[in-house]
């Protein structure tokens, strides 16, 4: 999971296939982000400015004809 520019969470979600967005201070769930593979396990945010989000899934159970 990492925090964002704004201090929201993000929270990948292994064999969930989404990623979510939380508010950090209240808990609220803001987004939910869905990908087309279940095992969604890490993200971090690059680029100069922070504004690439890279998302990275595990090849476990991962159906490649989905890419």
């Amino acid at each position: 999971m990492c925090i964002d520019t704004e201090r929201m969470l993000q929270i990948p979600l292994f064999g969930g296939g989404c990623m979510t967005r939380w508010d950090s201070i209240s808990g609220q769930l803001l987004e939910r982000l869905e990908f087309p593979c279940r095992q969604v396990t890490s993200c971090c945010f690059g680029g100069a400015n922070l504004d690439q989000w890279f998302v990275i899934p595990a090849r476990k159970e991962m159906d490649f004809a989905a890419i």
